[in-house]
């Protein structure tokens, strides 16, 4: 077996007697910390093992007191209760620095029993003695290292490759010293049993994509993979390069799992172990097909469609469609929903309300036509008195609806429904200047393109705030043409270590039509109007289009007034196009 290369603190002797040696006392210390004053105590813990991790501690008391320390970590980096899961990117410096503090803590952590292993490997070449330490403290050396890989998809942050590579070596000593399957006792029961399954969790979570999955999906992927692992197998060999649906992960390089494509030959692993999912994506078939057999809610809809997409990535793959080409010019872009309807339609004032009140009333709008309103067919209660008071006392309120997940944590419905005239943290739409825009574009370099979109670069000091997911408007300037606003979706984000943004951008169309929307019956009834995009720009009245709206407040079968500002459509949402955190994606029907 190959040399072991651990990075680990280096001793000094000079921190001896500064930390507690027992864990009778180190039991203490953690009593005496403020656990509701969270960033203090990751300080606190922080500095403890900052020292612990460079004084000589035996291999079994050290053991003890990071097992002491354990539940204490992991109560304080509980994934769940991280603050940055549902903010936009990238982070603000206090939830940046806050998050930072929390990977040293695990990196702390990961620190102390590598110590461990490499003290033990340095004894005896053998790691013979207590063989429950050696497997118990490689189950959690992987454990720790695994917490911090997912920090940094959390965050679509790069990662430093000295961790794959970490993770790599120690796999393979527990496989040659045929540990891998051991049930682990120390294993929480929410915790894979064994340190092959340890493993392949954190390896099947690099072989989603992370970068492209949405806010917070790697962290429930993460909770999930827990009990999918073992539906996964890591086989040594042969390796055959391009073999469909295989991955391949090499335990003698620094780097993730990959796709074992045909490009590999060129590079084959040194230390290659199969990674084959056949029996995972059964599983994961058969939990999508149950969940298409009944009416499901919004929420779970999300996650089908979650579990759709990394079906697909571990499924077999496909050739790209059209090629990618390279280009080196600036592009245009202006970062989500509300703001890229405020681009197509100029800034225009937003008042649906009264514009459907008008036209209910057969009263001409001011520039627009006079084309029939659509209504439903032998309904009249649409033209009442009662509806058009009602209509009128909702014009008299403050639109207060809020998507910026940033400022407002309360539960999407709460903001989705909210119609008080008093939300003093809303942007109050028909107090605004016409004349200045909320939304900034926004400057990025192109690096390629392709039928399916383009990719770009951002600079970080531009001030965007983005989430994957989003919907943005994006152009190329060529001088002297008249360039048009295309709508599309971010659909992958990673931030390198120099602060610089790279986004990758889904065509949606190539224009679109500003509208508002409102629900009438099923999903979404009674709501206030919300800002959304006909896709393409077409006569929703006259082609078959669709309707890209703010996510959660529709769903397929709802109900809605489409408000063009010349006339009012009622239709029914009939499929589900797409949907994301930041937007939902329609096709409609209208009712005659």
């Amino acid at each position: 077996m190959a040399a072991i290369r651990l990075r680990i603190p280096k001793q000094n002797p000079d921190y001896i007697g500064s930390v507690p040696e027992t864990s009778k006392a180190l039991k203490k210390w953690c009593d005496s910390l403020s656990l509701a004053n969270q960033r203090e105590s990751i300080v606190q813990l922080n500095t403890m093992l900052g020292r612990m991790n460079r004084i000589p501690i035996k291999p079994e008391t050290r053991y003890q007191l990071l097992m002491q320390l354990h539940p204490v970590v992991a109560e304080l980096t509980n994934i769940s209760k991280k603050p940055y899961l549902s903010s936009r990117l990238p982070l603000l410096p206090k939830t940046a620095q806050s998050a930072e503090e929390q990977r040293k803590l695990l990196t702390a952590m990961a620190d102390g029993f590598k110590i461990i292993s490499a003290e033990r490997l340095q004894a005896s070449d053998t790691l013979a003695g207590n063989i429950h330490l050696t497997e118990n403290t490689l189950y959690m050396a992987i454990h720790y290292l695994g917490l911090i890989v997912l920090d940094h998809y959390l965050i679509y942050a790069e990662q430093p490759s000295a961790i794959w590579g970490e993770l790599n070596q120690l796999y393979a000593l527990a496989e040659a010293k045929n540990l891998q399957t051991q049930t682990i006792d120390v294993a929480d029961k929410h915790e894979p049993p064994s340190i092959q399954e340890n493993y392949q969790r954190i390896l099947l979570l690099a072989l989603t994509n992370p970068y492209h999955l949405m806010q917070g999906e790697a962290a429930r992927l993460f909770t999930r993979l827990t009990g999918w692992s073992n539906y996964a197998r890591l086989i040594s060999g042969p390796y055959q390069p391009g073999k469909s649906g295989k991955f391949v992960v090499d335990l003698a390089a620094s780097a993730p799992p990959k796709y074992s494509s045909r490009a590999s030959h060129t590079n084959p692993p040194k230390v290659a172990r199969i990674i084959d999912v056949s029996r995972l994506l059964d599983h994961l078939e058969h939990m999508i097909s149950q969940q298409s057999t009944s009416k499901v809610t919004i929420a779970e809809r999300i996650e089908q469609g979650m579990y759709r997409r990394v079906s697909r990535v571990w499924g077999a793959r496909s050739e790209r469609l059209s090629p990618r080409v390279a280009s080196d010019v600036n592009a245009e872009i202006v970062f989500g929903l509300r703001h890229c309807h405020q681009l197509m339609s100029d800034n225009a004032p937003f008042y649906p309300e009264q514009t459907e009140a008008a036209l209910l009333k057969g009263d001409a709008i001011k520039d627009q036509s006079d084309d029939m309103v659509l209504l439903p067919y032998g309904n009249d209660t649409w033209d009442s008195n009662q509806y058009r008071q009602g209509n009128t006392k909702h014009t008299s309120q403050t639109r207060t609806s809020n998507f910026d997940t940033q400022s407002d944590h309360r539960d999407i419905w709460k903001k989705v429904y909210s119609t008080s005239a008093k939300a003093e943290h809303y942007l109050n739409e028909s107090k605004s200047p016409a004349s200045v825009p909320e939304y900034t574009i926004s400057i990025g370099k192109q690096g390629t393109e392709s039928n399916g979109g383009i990719d770009l670069s951002c600079d970080p000091e531009l001030g965007i705030t983005l989430r994957v997911g989003d919907v943005v408007g994006f152009r190329t300037p060529v001088p002297g043409a008249e360039d048009v606003w295309e709508i599309g979706s971010i659909t992958w984000l990673r931030i390198i270590n120099d602060g610089t943004v790279y986004i990758g951008i889904k065509r949606i169309a190539g224009d679109a039509l500003p509208v508002a929307s409102r629900g009438l019956v099923g999903v979404g009834e009674g709501s206030e109007y919300y800002r959304s995009l006909i896709v393409p720009r077409l006569d929703p009245a006259e082609n078959p289009t669709s309707i890209i709206t703010p996510a959660a407040v529709y769903d397929v079968d709802s109900r809605i007034f489409i408000n063009t500002g010349e006339k009012v459509l009622h239709v029914r949402l009939t499929q589900m196009v797409d949907t994301t955190n930041s937007y939902s994606h329609f096709r409609f029907e209208r009712l005659h």
